[in-house]
């Protein structure tokens, strides 16, 4: 059965045309967090402290199929599912609780080591099991809330909260249920395609490393909370991708990746497409070893379609996320939070992006010219309804993407809690004023010509770091932890005022601000939808032992953009040595053995 579209769905309730509930008579798993939600606001007191004024529970159902190749040959194929109960617990009130408050994990293991706690449960339907795991749960979660409470208020005990916001905003009850229809692909599915994609890299002799995977998820999730919001949805996901890695003539690395995404495998291009956008992949790691290396450049850049979109998710979509910096401790710490902010807390009403553009978050969206976007839900983990955000309008940031926590200048919630905080899911931007390819080109020859440059830059492909063979990194980089570095950029080229271009290789952006967006002074008129992992960049909810920070989908609609100003350089990193005899594919000596064995069978 086919769900409803999530924008239909968003009009139809705030028109007041449905309301729909959980069954709980016919889902006993559902009817078990009710009941002892219900309980524990009935019953858990601890002496003279306080009680719980909100508590919610979350029980998701992950189902995954993993299947992936390196050369012709499986490494993994298999399936998965697993049950994760957790649990949400406040204490004090709105304007003053628990949360929002930075100390250390302590506790031990299978106690809620921060004021959200989970747990694996049994897969069974077990009513009374469910309430026994519940009700551990959420008495070790109380306990907890109670400690961070009190050292919270000891620690504003003698010096002021340096913003007066409320820690929980209040937000109207939502119940939602829609139809659950568990599609995983069956790893047999899968299995031909991903080693006969992964194969196609046997014929590039430079290629050291290669893998093909394949990702099939389905998360069901059932939520309650005290105020009277509920939800029960599934959400399919499938990714497909391929990366590979070779080192050129000096020893650096060069990777690459390319990604689909879809809510299922009919939203994937053709095998046909898929092959040739491998063979592709490998042509150009193959090339890119003969790229000049260019120790700096600054001016012009234009970025086509697929590196406009990485720079956005790798630079621009961390910054769009508000941000509160939490009560510490110690009050040492507190100041050294701040690093961990997303960037644009103080540019709100301030311009961003150039006049011309706008930005929209917009999770309710499905699809955009036919492809599919895969960032959206239709209700939020905070059980606010998903719908558009106008980020940016001519340039001026209008609002941030937040939760029920707000943040300085952003108090309501835009329904955009991913996790373990606001992240974004579907980014579309439009721009005013737009250029062909060939209105481009000049235009960055022009600028080339006004700086006196001998050459402009073109990027045609930035590396996804959650995807390319051997340089995942956990999060961004740099100092303030806001990807003010981006690296990996796969495929890029000189253009002189002639016409003649020569290949690039070996890197990396750096030095980008909060107003490196503000530098763009021209775009494409032609879209490009692209979905890729964004590391969550909640790095301060990883350190104080939040449970759900993962990569998360994004898709984004961006056009190409010309940027007047970026510094381009050749990284530092430790140049490992090349292998010490050749690739046994391409070795004489090998191959001969490998036929008589092969004749003797």
């Amino acid at each position: 059965m086919k769900s409803p579209g999530y924008a239909s769905l968003a009009l139809l309730l705030a028109l007041g045309g449905v309301t729909p509930s959980i069954g709980t008579a016919t889902d006993p798993v559902t009817r078990a967090l009710e009941d002892e939600l219900a309980r524990s606001l009935e019953r858990l007191e601890l002496g003279e402290q306080p009680r719980p004024y909100f508590i919610a529970y979350r029980v998701e159902d992950v189902r995954i199929t993993d299947v992936a190749a390196t050369f012709g040959g499986l490494v993994t194929s298999g399936e998965s599912h697993g049950r994760f109960l957790s649990v949400e617990v406040r204490v004090g009130d709105p304007g003053l609780d628990n949360t929002n408050f930075f100390t250390f994990p302590t506790g031990p293991s299978g106690v809620a080591r921060s004021f959200r706690g989970q747990l694996q449960v049994a897969l069974t339907d077990d009513y009374r099991e469910l309430r026994r795991q519940a009700w551990l749960l959420t008495d070790g979660a109380y306990k907890e809330a109670l400690d961070r409470l009190a050292r919270k208020k000891a620690a504003l005990r003698n010096r002021q909260r340096s913003v007066d916001l409320p820690d929980f905003g209040a937000v109207e009850p939502q119940t939602l249920t829609l139809p659950v229809e568990a599609v995983v692909t069956a790893p047999s599915a899968a299995e031909d395609l991903v080693r006969d994609l992964s194969s196609i890299f046997r014929r590039f002799p430079t290629i050291q490393r290669s893998e093909v995977h394949l990702r099939s998820s389905f998360v069901e999730t059932r939520y309650v909370n005290s105020e009277g919001s509920s939800f029960h949805y599934g959400q399919p996901l499938v990714r497909l991708s391929a990366s590979a890695e070779r080192q050129a003539a000096d020893g650096r690395l060069l990777a690459d990746a390319l990604a689909y995404y879809g809510r299922t495998l009919e939203d994937l291009p053709g095998a046909v497409d898929v092959e040739t956008a491998v063979e592709a992949l490998g042509e150009r790691l193959e090339d890119a070893g003969d790229g000049f290396l260019v120790e700096r450049y600054n001016g012009p850049v234009l970025l086509e379609g697929p590196a406009a979109a990485e720079l956005v998710l790798q630079a621009l979509a961390p910054r769009l996320s508000g941000f509160r910096r939490p009560v510490a401790e110690d009050p040492r710490i507190e100041e050294s939070l701040e690093q961990f902010s997303g960037g644009f807390n103080d540019k709100l009403g301030g311009r961003v992006l150039a006049r011309f553009l706008r930005l929209v978050d917009d999770p309710s969206r499905e699809r955009f010219d036919g492809r599919p976007l895969v960032g959206g839900y239709p209700i939020d983990g905070d059980a606010v309804l998903a719908g558009p955000t106008v980020l940016v309008e001519r340039g001026i940031l209008k609002t941030l993407l937040t939760t029920r926590n707000p943040s300085p200048g952003a108090l309501a919630s835009t329904g955009s809690r991913r996790g373990a905080g606001a992240a974004p899911s579907n980014l579309l931007f439009a721009a005013d004023e737009t250029m062909t390819p060939a209105e481009l080109e000049a235009e960055l020859l022009a600028l080339v010509a006004e700086r006196e440059l001998d050459y402009g830059v073109v990027i045609r492909r930035i590396a996804n770091p959650e995807l390319v063979t051997g340089r995942r990194r956990d999060g961004p980089r740099g100092a303030s932890g806001i990807g003010d570095e981006v690296g990996g950029i796969a495929d890029a080229y000189r253009l002189y005022p002639d016409g003649r271009t020569e290949p690039l290789r070996n890197l990396e952006i750096v030095g980008l601000a909060t107003s490196s967006f503000k530098d763009v002074v021209a775009a494409s008129e032609d879209l490009t939808v692209y979905s890729a992992p964004l590391a969550a960049g909640d790095r301060l909810a990883r350190l104080t032992g939040a449970f759900d920070v993962r990569p998360l989908a994004v898709s984004t609609v961006v056009p190409a953009l010309l940027f007047e100003e970026l510094t381009l350089k050749t990284p530092n990193d430790p140049v490992p040595n090349l292998p010490v005899v050749p690739h046994p594919f391409f070795d004489d000596t090998v191959a001969g053995e490998a036929a008589r064995v092969g004749a003797e069978r």
